[in-house]
């Protein structure tokens, strides 16, 4: 359970890897080391292989999570709590 009562995140994730295997273990292994669990995985993409198809305020936020997860090396998670969202029923 995190900080805030939340006992699962929604939320991207950038990862510095250009091979998926690498990076969805590194990406794991980043969450074990905060004590979390991976329950699934809803899309990968490859950043900079094709354009996005989402809004442009998600397109800067993404840009910006790939310049600071390259610049660091590390990965770079932004999410939310299921705290967050009170009407949402568990599943």
């Amino acid at each position: 359970m995190n900080m805030d009562g939340s006992t699962y995140g929604y939320g991207i994730a950038v990862v510095p890897e250009k091979d998926l295997k690498k990076a969805l273990d590194r990406f794991e292994a980043e969450l074990k080391s905060d004590f979390m669990e991976l329950i699934e995985i809803h899309k990968c993409v490859h950043y900079g292989i094709e354009p996005f198809k989402y809004e442009s305020e998600l397109v800067d936020t993404l840009d910006r999570s790939v310049q600071i997860a390259t610049s660091r090396d590390a990965v770079y998670i932004l999410g939310i709590g299921n705290e967050s969202f009170p009407d949402a029923e568990d599943a």
